[in-house]
């Protein structure tokens, strides 16, 4: 009986192919090797870039105008609500410079992809990505009922800004969730946000800001059972 220890080549260094040909390229899949698709050996080369994906500058947008400007309002006012008023004398292409949100290119300013992604006007989302950022879904049935009759109860397929997107998956969850009366012992306030808020809150931001933007075959998916809730993105952590 041979046994051999393969170590995972770093991110940097996949996908890993011999003789020189990407395209012979395998991807390992439970006991197997498959030949890698297309869009594998694409998504291997983005993780392996040392620029990120969402770093690149739109050029064919302006800067003055690619935004959606009630989305970067409520994100501004909400940062300096927090920081003390930190950059409110900056105007709008300002404090997106500030981040890195618009870079320079050729003697003038232009989003990046993460600025468009955030802060975009949903015709800049969709020129960006062609695909939706998620797919929601509540089943009102349990994860074992095999009724495949009604294949959901309530859909929405939402191709805004980030930002947006989070808004309107907050409004389908304030639908759902149960409020439980509480008081603060220390400051007698009350309290009612739901318990299970926070849960959803980091699950779902992480669903939306950790997903493989550069792929355009799989969607994120949120599918909202009585009994469960199932949340998909594609792509993989750095680390």
């Amino acid at each position: 009986l041979l046994v051999f220890f393969v170590p995972e080549m770093s991110r940097r260094e996949k996908p890993v192919y011999l003789n020189g040909d990407i395209r012979s390229a395998h991807i390992r899949r439970g006991g197997g090797d498959e030949k890698c698709t297309r869009e594998e050996i694409e998504r291997f080369l983005r993780d392996a870039s040392d620029s990120p994906f969402d770093g690149e500058i739109m050029t064919d947008l302006r800067a003055e105008d690619f935004f959606e400007a009630k989305t970067l309002a409520w994100y501004r006012r909400i940062f300096q609500d927090r920081n003390g008023g930190k950059h409110a004398e900056l105007n709008d292409v300002e404090f997106l410079h500030e981040f890195g949100f618009v870079r320079e290119h050729e003697d003038t300013l232009a989003p990046t992809r993460a600025g468009v992604l955030l802060f975009g006007a949903e015709r800049n989302v969709r020129q960006v990505l062609n695909r939706a950022v998620v797919d929601y879904q509540r089943l009102d049935r349990s994860v074992e009922d095999e009724d495949s009759e009604v294949r959901w109860d309530d859909r929405v397929v939402i191709e805004e800004n980030l930002i947006q997107t989070w808004q309107t998956l907050f409004e389908k969850y304030a639908q759902l969730a149960s409020h439980k009366f509480g008081l603060d012992a220390s400051t007698m306030r009350r309290a009612d946000d739901p318990p299970d808020f926070v849960t959803f809150r980091e699950a779902v931001v992480n669903l939306i800001v950790h997903q493989d933007f550069g792929d355009s075959r799989r969607m994120p998916t949120i599918k909202i059972f009585r009994d469960e809730t199932q949340l998909f993105n594609p792509g993989h952590a750095f680390a």
